[in-house]
């Protein structure tokens, strides 16, 4: 797996609060005993609400994290939640064999019992011998603020396919798509000026829209 060596956030500093969380059951977060993309998105709106008090919020979130901001913004109790930007988001998992292999790959270096195991089961629908569907596209009906999906665009190793590029065109174009050019999935460590340049143009919006208003 490719590790994160560059801040995206770094850049955000001279114009916004930056935040960086993790998912439930990565890192020091605490596991969910049902990892569902619903679950995670209420503990970390609840973690959110928390820390940010009254603050109005752009959510990013990149690959898994970019469901989970989607369904954070899809919630009737995040108001405060401005605007979404999901970075290569995995819209439905079955088709894309070369994450299944991967994830497989990787929980065969962990022990029994890591949360690793919950997560691939609940939120992508892979265990070490099955397979589940999991089906995302009903996030893009359901957000409630302005969402933004980044996808690759030519031959990069993305996610977000031309199958989920047809769906999000055709059912869901109140969704702003957006593409980067023979992007990886880790957009936000190996792209990071043309996903500084999306978030900016975001935070320059919300900032227009505040200043209107007042």
């Amino acid at each position: 797996m490719t590790p994160v060596t560059r801040n995206p956030t770094a850049r955000l500093a001279p114009t916004a609060d930056t935040l960086l969380l993790d998912l439930p059951g990565h890192a020091r977060s605490a596991p969910l005993e049902t990892p569902t993309v619903a679950a995670m998105a209420t503990r970390v709106w609840t973690a959110l609400s928390d820390t940010l008090a009254d603050r109005d919020i752009l959510l990013v979130g990149e690959s898994l994290g970019g469901l989970v901001a989607l369904a954070i913004s899809a919630l009737p109790e995040a108001a405060r939640v401005r605007a979404a930007i999901a970075f290569d988001p995995l819209m439905s998992t079955r088709k894309l064999w070369f994450i299944k292999r991967s994830v497989r790959r990787h929980l065969a270096t962990l022990p029994p019992g890591d949360p690793a195991f919950a997560i691939a089961d609940h939120a992508l629908g892979v265990t070490p011998t099955t397979t589940t569907e999991k089906i995302y596209y009903p996030l893009l009906g359901a957000v409630r603020a302005p969402a933004v999906v980044v996808a690759s665009e030519g031959d990069g190793p993305g996610v977000f396919d031309t199958v989920d590029r047809y769906v999000a065109e055709t059912l869901f174009g109140h969704v702003d798509l957006r593409f980067i050019p023979h992007a990886s999935h880790l957009m936000l460590n190996d792209h990071i000026e043309e996903c500084h340049a999306i978030i900016s143009e975001q935070l320059d919006r919300l900032s227009h829209e505040e200043r209107q208003s007042a």
